[in-house]
C-alpha cells in the first residue's frame, strides 16, 4: 500500500473555485469522502507513534531502573562496615522544605544519562518520574544503610561479648566485684544500641551468657560445688570422709538466695551472688547440660588429682632430694581428702608432708659437714622456737630423719655423694680423658670428703667404679685400652688410698657377679677374681683337692670406721683350693703351712713353685716375675694337655677338673699381672730380674719336655 505523506493526509480538499451544483456536485462529495478517509488515516498513524515512543520510554526507564539496581549494590558492596554515606551516595540529599537536590547522588547521574535517550514526546513525561524515583529508592537505600548498620553493631557486640564472657570464665568465680563491673560494662554498651528489638534481645542473652561464663569458671575451680550451685540431685551430701557422688539431674527446689543469711548484714556472699544469678538468668533448659559438665569434669579432675597425688608420693620426696625441688604439682590437703576421704587423707598427707620435709632437709645437708648436721639435729628438739610443741617435735623429726638418710648416703657412696654436692667435682668425673683428669677427679674427691669429715675416704663413686669394672669385662675391648683405664685410676690415686680403689672395685665386681653377670673378659679377674674363674661353680673329684670356703668378706659401709679384711685376705678366702698348694694362702695342705708335702700332681707342682716364689721375694717385681712364670706354666700345661698324661689323674672327669681349674687360674694370674704392674711400674733393674726369670722358666720347661712325672713329683727346686 502506498504511503501517504503527513502534510497531505492532513489537508482536505480545496473548494476554491470549483463548480457549486445546486444538489451538490457528485464529484465533490466523492472527494470529501476520500479527505474524511485520509483524516482517519493520519490519526492512527500518530496513535501508532505515540505508542511506539511510549515503549521506547519504557525499555530505557526500565534500562535505567537496571543501572540503579546495579548501582545500589555497588555502592552497598563498598560502603563502610557501619553504612555510613551508603544512601546519600546513591541518592543525594534533597532539601525538605524546597524539595531541591542539595546534593546529588549516582542517582541523579543515571537517571541525567538516560533522559536524552528518552523519545521527545516521553521526556517531560520523564522528567516529572524522577522524585517518585528518587523517594522510592531512597527509602529502599535507607533501610538498606539501617540493615548495615544494624548488622555492623549486632557484629561488634558480639565480639564484646565474646570477649567478656571469655574473661568471665576465667577469672576468679568468687570475684563477684569483677563479674558485676563486666556485667554492667556490657549492659552499658547495649543500652546504645539503636535497633530495640535487638537491644532487648542482646540484654536477655548477655545475661544468660554471662551467667553461663561464670558457671563455667566455678566449674573450672570447683566442679563439685558448680553441681551443687545448678541444684544437682546428690546421691547424699558431702560426708566427713567427702566420698558422696554428686547426680547428674538438676534440683527444681533449689533454695532462693534471698533467704540466706548471708554474712550477717544484709550483703550476699558470692557464693550466694553467683547463685542469684543462675536462678535468674539462666535458663531451666540449660542447666542440665551444664551439670553434665560439672559432673564430667569433676570426675576426670578426680581422676587427675588422684594420678598427681600417686605419681607426687612416689617422685617427690626424691626429685627433691636430689635437686631440691620437684617439677610435678604437690598436691594439697584437701586433695588428699577429696581422694581418699577425711581420716585416710589426713594420714597419708602428713606422711607425704613427712617425707617431703625430710628430703628438703636432706637436700639442705648436702654440703654440710658431719660435725655441723650433728650440731643441727642437736639443735632442733621440741624446745625450739615453734608456734606449738608438735611443730616443734615434727622439726626435729624431719630433721633427725634427714641426717640418718645423710650419713646412711654418705657411708653408702661417699665418693658418689660428694660428686653429686659439688658441681665442679661432677664435672671433672665427666671429663676423664687423659691422667690429669684422672688426678684432678681423685684428689678432688679425696679432699672434698675430707673437708666434710668422712671418716672413710673412698675416692671413687660408685657409678665410675661400675664403669671402670665395665671396661675390664667387656671383651670387645683391646687388651691395651683396658689396662690404660685401670692404670690411669691406681695411679692417680695416692698410695696410701690405692688399695681402697683396688677393694672398691673388687668389691663391685663381685655384686655384680651376685647378679648374674656373665661373659667377663680376662682384664675382669683383677677386679673380679672369683667371679672371672667361677671356682664356685668348678667341682673338683674326692681324692685329689678340696674345696675350702670360708664366710663372704665382711663388707663394711659403716663410717664409724670398722675394719674390713684386707684385699689378700678376702681374696684368699673367695678362690677355691687345689690339691696341696693351688689356691691363694694354700700351702702345704692348709692355711699359711710349709712346704713339706710334695705336690699332688703336675699342676699341684706349679702352685708348689709359685708359693716358694712367693715367699722368696723381695720386691713388687719378684711378685709379677713369680705370677708370669705360673701363667707361663699353665699355658704350657694347656697348650700340651699335660693334664691327659698326669699319671695322678685317674678319670677323664678328674683331667677335666684338672684343665679347667688351670685354666681359669690362668686368666686369674694374667689379670692380676695387670692389676699390679698398673699398681707398680718396675724399674730397670726389676724388668731385667724378670726377664732373667722368664729365661730361666724357659730353659727349665725345655728340660722338662714330654717326661712322664710321677704322683708326687716335687717342683721344690725348680
Amino acid at each position: 500500500m502506498a504511503t501517504i505523506p503527513l502534510q497531505l493526509a492532513q489537508r482536505r480538499l480545496d473548494t476554491g473555485n470549483v463548480v457549486r451544483y445546486p444538489q451538490g456536485s457528485p464529484i465533490g462529495g466523492a472527494m470529501q469522502d476520500l479527505g474524511g478517509e485520509l483524516s482517519a488515516v493520519s490519526e492512527r498513524f500518530q496513535q501508532r507513534k505515540e505508542q511506539q515512543e511510549a515503549f521506547d520510554a519504557e525499555i530505557a526507564r526500565r534500562k535505567m531502573m537496571d543501572q540503579i539496581a546495579q548501582a545500589e549494590a555497588d555502592v552497598a558492596g563498598n560502603a563502610a562496615p557501619d553504612g555510613a554515606g551508603l544512601h546519600d551516595a546513591m541518592y543525594g540529599q534533597v532539601d525538605p522544605r524546597s524539595s531541591q537536590v542539595v546534593k546529588p547522588g549516582l542517582f541523579d547521574t543515571l537517571f541525567d544519562d538516560a533522559q536524552p535517550k528518552i523519545p521527545e514526546s516521553q521526556r517531560a513525561n520523564f522528567a516529572r518520574q524522577k522524585e517518585t524515583i528518587r523517594a522510592m529508592g531512597s527509602e529502599r537505600m535507607a533501610a538498606r544503610q539501617q540493615a548495615r548498620r544494624d548488622e555492623y553493631e549486632q557484629d561488634q557486640w558480639t565480639k564484646v561479648e565474646n570477649i567478656s564472657t571469655n574473661s568471665i570464665a576465667r577469672s576468679d568465680p568468687n570475684d563477684t566485684a569483677n563479674f558485676e563491673a563486666i556485667r554492667q560494662h556490657g549492659l552499658d554498651l547495649i543500652a546504645k544500641i539503636g535497633n530495640p528489638l535487638a537491644r532487648q534481645a542482646a540484654e536477655v542473652a548477655w545475661r544468660s551468657n554471662t551467667a553461663k561464663a561464670l558457671m563455667l569458671a566455678t566449674i573450672g575451680l570447683d566442679p563439685k560445688r558448680a553441681a551443687e550451685m545448678l541444684g544437682a540431685t546428690q546421691a547424699g551430701d558431702r560426708t566427713k570422709d567427702d566420698t558422696a557422688a554428686v547426680g547428674g539431674e538438676p534440683r527444681q527446689d533449689t533454695a532462693s538466695p534471698s533467704g540466706s543469711k548471708g554474712d550477717g548484714v544484709g550483703q550476699l556472699t558470692p557464693e550466694e551472688r553467683t547463685a542469684q544469678a543462675f536462678q535468674d538468668d539462666i535458663a531451666p533448659e540449660d542447666r542440665p547440660a551444664l551439670v553434665r559438665l560439672a559432673l564430667a569434669v569433676d570426675a576426670a579432675r578426680q581422676v587427675d588429682t588422684r594420678a598427681n597425688i600417686s605419681l607426687a608420693e612416689q617422685n617427690a620426696p626424691e626429685a627433691i632430694k636430689d635437686t631440691g625441688a620437684y617439677d610435678g604439682l604437690l598436691p594439697t590437703p584437701e586433695q588428699f581428702v577429696n581422694v581418699h576421704g577425711a581420716t585416710e587423707g589426713d594420714r597419708r598427707f602428713q606422711l607425704f608432708n613427712r617425707a617431703v620435709n625430710v628430703s628438703r632437709q636432706f637436700h639442705d645437708m648436702r654440703d654440710v659437714p658431719n660435725n655441723a648436721i650433728d650440731a643441727m639435729v642437736n639443735d632442733a628438739n621440741t624446745k625450739a622456737a615453734s608456734a606449738t610443741p608438735e611443730e616443734g617435735k615434727a622439726r626435729h623429726d624431719a630433721i633427725a630423719a634427714a641426717a640418718d638418710l645423710t650419713f646412711k648416703a654418705r657411708q653408702g657412696d661417699p665418693g658418689g655423694y660428694v660428686r653429686r654436692a659439688f658441681a665442679k667435682l661432677d664435672a671433672a668425673w665427666n671429663n676423664l680423658s687423659k691422667l690429669e683428669d684422672y688426678q684432678v677427679a681423685i684428689v678432688g674427691s679425696i679432699a672434698a670428703q675430707q673437708q666434710m669429715g668422712f671418716k672413710t675416704i673412698q675416692p671413687l663413686p660408685n657409678s665410675v667404679a661400675e664403669r671402670v669394672v665395665d671396661t675390664l669385662r667387656d671383651q670387645n675391648r683391646p687388651p691395651q685400652d683396658q689396662d690404660a683405664v685401670l692404670r690411669n685410676v691406681l695411679i692417680a690415686t695416692p698410695r696410701e688410698q690405692r688399695r681402697a680403689v683396688l677393694d672398691h672395685l673388687l668389691r663391685t665386681s663381685v655384686s655384680k657377679v651376685a647378679d648374674n653377670t656373665a661373659d667377663r673378659s680376662l682384664r675382669a679377674a683383677v677386679v673380679d677374681p672369683m667371679g672371672l674363674l667361677d671356682l664356685a661353680n668348678t667341682p673338683l673329684g674326692d681324692g685329689h683337692s678340696e674345696q675350702h670356703w670360708e664366710s663372704d668378706h665382711p663388707i663394711s659401709h659403716d663410717q664409724d670406721g670398722d675394719q674390713a679384711l684386707s684385699w689378700s685376705d678376702w681374696f684368699n678366702r673367695k678362690i677355691p683350693t687345689y690339691g696341696i698348694y693351688g689356691g691363694p694362702g694354700w700351702t702345704g695342705g692348709t692355711r699359711g703351712g710349709g712346704f713339706d708335702l710334695p705336690p699332688f700332681d703336675i699342676q699341684d707342682g706349679f702352685y708348689k713353685q709359685h708359693d716358694g716364689d712367693y715367699r722368696d721375694a723381695k720386691t713388687p717385681g719378684d711378685v709379677i716375675a713369680a705370677d708370669r712364670k705360673l701363667v707361663a706354666s699353665l699355658k704350657t700345661y694347656l697348650d700340651n694337655e699335660d693334664y691327659m698324661k698326669d699319671p695322678a689323674l685317674k678319670t677323664d672327669e678328674e683331667r677335666n677338673e684338672a684343665s679347667t681349674y688351670a685354666s681359669r687360674a690362668m686368666k686369674l694370674f694374667q689379670g692380676k699381672i695387670a692389676g699390679e704392674m698398673a699398681l707398680h711400674i718396675p724399674s730397670a733393674i726389676e724388668i731385667s730380674a724378670r726377664d732373667d726369670a722368664q729365661r730361666a722358666y724357659d730353659d727349665a720347661q725345655s728340660a722338662v719336655g714330654q717326661a712322664q712325672f710321677g704322683s708326687r713329683m716335687s717342683f721344690g727346686n725348680w
